[in-house]
């Protein structure tokens, strides 16, 4: 279920060529159901877009209001990673997840951008639409549309594949309850700076230790060598607090990591970014399950077929 973004032998880094620097992979395990969740009007606005209130000096937003957000049960957020490079900037891949940690539930679907699937002609999920993944303690559901025609749905049965998987790379099982941009703010060094302050809220610089965020593969996860040149790394992000106690904003560029994993030198103005988009203030999510899931075999079959 790895994704890999490969590496072309060009001199010239454009962000097609840089596309393959990436060591960005979308594994199946902790993942996204039969319809996304609803789409806000504005997912991803311009931190701190608004003016200024011209009279009173606007108040920081204390970073201890972040706490409301990691204290959600439920919610959802929208991912983006953005490469830019050589003038260019892309999404390679955008994400939508919804959560509610006390079913537990975890949607996620992934969209890969067609400069991204440029990159991978022989991936089987490339030019399969949205695939999406819901897991809970007990089942990994995926729909993809190719298993429509070989499986009579587009549901298949991901458990107990991928329990092989994380057995065989050494990795945690599927986390329901794992929201990636919480693990990410849970993770930050130091105490975070207030750097720009509007009627809107408060913009916050963080550092990020180790990749947390950073999309790896099974193989990528458990390479000793890999490991070693990610840990001690420390990536530079920010934090956009709303004053409204509205949608949250993350954003880590893991430029570094990525050009350190794949040993492969950069232009300067390369930068491999991810941003997270956060919504708690909803009503609860919808958590049924697919009526009609086939046994992951039946793709196989339709292969051979």
């Amino acid at each position: 279920m790895a994704v890999h973004l490969r590496t072309p032998g060009t001199p010239r880094l454009t962000v097609r060529a840089a596309a393959g620097l990436s060591v960005l992979a979308l594994f199946a395990a902790g993942c996204g159901g039969e319809s996304a969740p609803a789409e806000a009007e504005d997912d991803r606005p311009a931190a701190g877009s608004a003016t200024p209130a011209a009279t009173d000096a606007p108040e920081v937003v204390p970073w201890a209001e972040i706490e409301t957000y990691l204290a959600a049960r439920h919610g959802y957020y929208r991912k983006f990673d953005n490469l830019a490079a050589g003038g260019e900037e892309v999404t390679m891949t955008s994400e939508r997840v919804q959560f509610d940690l006390d079913v537990p539930y975890h949607d996620r679907s992934i969209d890969i951008s067609a400069a991204a699937a440029e990159m991978l002609p022989d991936e089987p999920l490339t030019g399969s639409g949205i695939i999406r993944f819901v897991t809970t303690d007990t089942v990994v559901l995926m729909r993809n549309p190719a298993a429509q025609e070989p499986c009579g749905t587009p549901w298949v049965d991901m458990t107990a594949a991928l329990e092989d998987r994380t057995a065989e790379f050494g990795l945690p099982p599927a986390d329901p309850r794992l929201v990636e941009p919480f693990d990410v703010l849970r993770s930050i060094v130091g105490e975070p700076e207030p750097v720009r302050v509007d009627a809107d809220g408060t913009l916050y610089e963080i550092t990020v230790p180790d990749g947390v965020g950073l999309s790896l593969s099974g193989e990528a996860q458990t390479d000793p060598g890999i490991l070693a040149t990610i840990a001690g790394m420390e990536s530079a992000g920010q934090v956009w607090l709303p004053a409204d106690g509205g949608q949250l904003q993350v954003n880590v560029d893991y430029t570094d990591i990525v050009m350190a994993v794949t040993g492969n030198p950069a232009p300067d103005d390369t930068t491999y970014t991810s941003s997270w988009f956060i919504n708690t203030d909803i009503a609860e999510i919808p958590t049924d399950l697919p009526p009609d899931v086939a046994d992951l075999s039946c793709m196989d079959q339709g292969a051979d077929g």
